[in-house]
């Protein structure tokens, strides 16, 4: 987790110095509980890597993954701007759908993920500071599982009237 939020804090003083677009994405798992609690931990755990599977092979080399925490993961985009961001998102939202997860027992789980987006200094958007930043990937996030699941919202100011849950 620190080296996240050193990369993110280097980032995002990058973006804001250089005033190059970083792109920010919040990637949780849908139901993800249900997948560890029917199937189990080491069954959970297989999953979780596939999904860093697909993710990585979408993503360029200067693209940061991290585990966030639980399922859900946090993907950093430096020099990313929000259209180059929305087609990346949706091919790694299409490679999360596509996982068929096989269990021993021939059982397939397929997953879902529920995708926040927040940029910076793109189209003259800009955040004060990284926590705001955070903040607002966070929301998108919230609002993308508040919608229905499996979607991608990017952050805008209408979400900061929603509460996060």
């Amino acid at each position: 987790r620190s080296y996240f939020d050193d990369t993110l804090r280097s980032e995002f003083l990058f973006s804001c110095q250089q005033e190059t677009p970083l792109a920010l994405a919040m990637i949780d798992i849908d139901h993800f509980k249900i997948v560890n609690d029917t199937h189990g931990h080491i069954a959970g755990d297989g999953v979780l890597v596939a999904i860093v599977k697909a993710i990585a092979t979408q993503i360029r080399q200067a693209n940061v993954l991290c585990r966030y925490g639980g399922e859900e993961f946090a993907l950093i985009l430096p020099s990313t701007s929000i259209n180059d961001a929305r087609r990346l998102l949706a091919r790694i939202q299409e490679n999360i759908r596509a996982i068929a997860y096989k269990l021993d027992n021939g059982d397939i789980i397929k997953i879902t993920a529920s995708i926040g987006l927040a940029v910076n200094m793109d189209h003259e958007k800009s955040f004060e500071s990284v926590s705001e930043m955070l903040e607002a990937a966070d929301r998108a996030l919230y609002a993308a599982k508040r919608g229905g699941r499996d979607l991608i919202v990017e952050w805008s100011p209408a979400l900061l009237s929603h509460a996060k849950r």
